[in-house]
C-alpha cells in the first residue's frame, strides 16, 4: 500500500531586514506569507550592515508544515499496524529552480511542532508587507486569542511533555525512547527534499505527539555560524501545480498470499 497524505497548512516564517526609514522596522517579524507560492529557506550572514546593523547580524526562515492523518487514523482499526516493519512515511517536498543562487552542501531537519500554528493570508515574498500569523514571533491566532512561540522564529526545543517548547527533539514512542528530529543532506543543493519521518508519525498515530505540524529548517550549528546559504525554495500547497504540492507518502505492506489452491 502506498498512500499520500495531503498538506493542509504551510508558510514559512523569516526575521529578514528590509529597507525601512523607521529603524524599528528593520526586520520583518511580523509578517506572514501564507498563501505564497513557495517555501523558502535561507541563511544570511552579515546582509544587513547597508540597513544599519552591526557585525555578526543572522537573517533566517523556517517552514511550517501541518498534514492531514485523519486517513490512516481511520485505518488503524482493521487494517493498519504502525508497529509493523514495513510501515514507514516520508515528508516529500519538490525542487524550484528559478535561476536564483542555490546553497550547496548542507543539512535540512524536520521535528513535530510542540505548538499549533496559523497558516495566514500573506503572499508578499519580497517586501515582507502583509501582516498576519503566523510570524517570527507569534505562531496562531484563535479564538480571540495570540500564541507566541516560546523562542522568536519557534527556535525552543525539548521534549514531548514539555509545554514551554516549540518543537520536539525526543520523546517516548511505544515505550522507546526516541529521537524525533530527521535530516537530509543536501550536497548539490538542487535535490528535491525526501525524509523519512516514520517515528514521527508513529508517534502521531499513537497520540504520543500532537498533530500540531512539523517545522523544517537548516540545523542549529548551520542557523549560527557565518555562512550564508540562499536560498533553498521548495513548491508550497498553494502552487498552481498540483503534483508538486508537499505531501507524506506512507508504505505499508498489507498483501496476503491465497493459499486457496494450496488446499487438501
Amino acid at each position: 500500500m502506498i498512500r499520500f497524505l495531503p498538506c493542509v497548512a504551510d508558510t514559512y516564517i523569516t526575521n529578514k531586514a528590509i529597507a525601512s526609514s523607521n529603524a524599528s522596522d528593520l526586520r520583518s517579524v511580523n509578517s506572514n506569507v501564507g498563501l505564497a507560492g513557495t517555501l523558502d529557506l535561507f541563511k544570511l550572514y552579515e546582509e544587513t550592515r547597508a540597513l544599519g546593523e552591526g557585525t555578526g547580524s543572522i537573517e533566517l526562515s523556517r517552514v511550517l508544515l501541518k498534514f492531514d492523518y485523519s486517513p490512516l487514523q481511520e485505518m488503524l482499526s482493521h487494517s493498519l499496524n504502525v508497529t509493523d516493519p514495513s510501515f514507514r512515511t516520508f515528508l516529500k517536498l519538490n525542487d524550484v529552480f528559478g535561476g536564483q543562487p542555490t546553497p550547496a552542501n548542507f543539512t535540512l531537519q524536520v521535528a513535530p511542532l510542540a505548538k499549533a500554528f496559523t497558516e495566514g493570508r500573506g503572499m508578499d515574498v519580497v517586501g515582507f508587507r502583509d501582516l498576519d500569523v503566523s510570524n517570527w514571533l507569534t505562531a496562531s491566532f484563535a479564538g480571540g486569542v495570540y500564541t507566541a512561540w516560546s523562542s522568536d522564529g519557534a527556535r525552543a526545543s525539548g521534549s514531548v511533555g514539555n509545554t514551554s517548547v516549540d518543537y520536539f527533539v525526543s520523546g517516548v514512542i511505544n515505550g522507546t525512547s526516541s529521537l524525533l528530529v530527521c535530516s537530509q543532506d543536501f550536497n548539490m543543493g538542487s535535490e528535491d527534499l525526501s525524509i523519512d519521518i516514520s517515528v514521527i508519525s508513529k508517534g502521531i498515530l499513537r497520540n504520543e505527539i500532537p498533530n500540531n505540524g512539523l517545522v523544517l529548517s537548516f540545523t542549529p550549528q548551520e542557523e549560527t555560524d557565518s555562512v550564508t546559504r540562499f536560498a533553498k525554495r521548495f513548491f508550497s500547497r498553494h502552487s498552481s501545480k498540483p503534483l508538486k504540492h508537499p505531501r507524506v507518502e506512507v508504505h505499508y505492506d498489507n498483501s496476503f498470499v491465497d493459499q486457496q489452491l494450496n488446499a487438501f
